[in-house]
């Protein structure tokens, strides 16, 4: 099993290269604003491959407003790295890399964006508990998990794909599998969502800082746990129960993505299908990352 290293701080980078990692992945699943410049990634591409460390790039979700300057930044890493994997959590940024002439220079993988499931709701069961046996199965199925979505995906070259380790997708990561699709598992988080704001910046009241400080702004997650529920027909917020908010966890909120922190228990079954794990730097100390991966190393 390969291990990769998810690097978001590229000032942190001299802590990573005598890691006992095969590959790391550079970039962000859904700022733009925290992209680094083509030149910054390269440059740090180029380190570890000198230390025979295989490098892959992650594109973030795109919205239209800076859709081409992250396919600009995309376009010069692949341009420079023929053969590279590029993680796209966008279903756009897929179709501009077959339809702009990429596709034959790297290799998509689908990220967190487009990868997802009932089961990353943290409150899932709950909101399940009234629904049929048979309705609850249905709905507990990666959304990917169909003939049709596979399809799309071999279409665009897609071999990879990137989830969250979740238990009760054991049949649909058997699946993938099974129709040829490699499994890469992060072993530090489960995605909740991801957003179009950024919830830190609002949460500080910088806002308007957006675009310009935002690695200041977002260098340390904030702690967040659920005390209301918005009500869609009304458009009215209510308490939630103390005994379903007794049942949520607390979760971090990296810019505009929220999530639940879950290291996973090196005996998982789920690990079996799965042929490369990814360790998130961000909420490592230079210590405990590499205590992380000789753990992970040596199962």
């Amino acid at each position: 099993m390969r291990i990769e290293l998810r690097v978001n701080n590229l000032d942190r980078i001299n802590e990573f290269l005598d890691l006992n990692i095969d590959s790391v992945i550079i970039g962000h699943e859904a700022c733009p604003h925290q992209l680094y410049k083509a030149d910054e990634i390269l440059g740090a591409f180029y380190k570890f491959k000198s230390k025979g460390i295989n490098v892959k790039f992650q594109a973030p979700l795109s919205y239209e407003k800076h859709f081409e300057n992250v396919f600009d930044t995309v376009k010069k890493v692949v341009n420079e790295n023929e053969g590279i994997e590029i993680v796209v959590n966008d279903f756009g940024m897929l179709y501009a890399i077959r339809e702009r002439g990429l596709l034959e220079k790297c290799k998509p993988v689908i990220g967190h964006g487009i990868s997802y499931s009932y089961e990353n709701c943290p409150w899932h069961e709950h909101i399940l508990q009234l629904e049929k046996e048979e309705i609850q199965e249905h709905l507990l199925c990666h959304n990917l998990n169909s003939r049709e979505n596979m399809e799309i995906l071999n279409e665009f070259g897609v071999k990879q794909i990137e989830i969250d380790i979740l238990d009760k997708m054991e049949n649909s990561y058997k699946s993938f599998k099974e129709n040829g699709f490699a499994l890469n598992g992060n072993m530090d988080f489960i995605i909740v969502s991801i957003a179009r704001a950024c919830h830190v910046a609002r949460f500080y009241g910088r806002e308007n800082e957006i675009g310009n400080n935002c690695r200041t702004i977002c260098a340390e997650p904030v702690k967040i746990t659920s005390t209301h529920r918005w009500n869609l027909f009304d458009n009215t917020h209510s308490r939630i129960k103390k005994e379903v908010r007794e049942m949520l966890p607390q979760m971090k909120v990296f810019s505009n993505i929220i999530c639940v922190e879950r290291k996973t228990d090196l005996k998982s079954p789920i690990l079996e299908y799965l042929d490369t794990v990814t360790v998130d730097s961000r909420i490592y100390s230079k210590e405990s990352l590499g205590q992380r991966i000789d753990e992970i190393r040596n199962m």
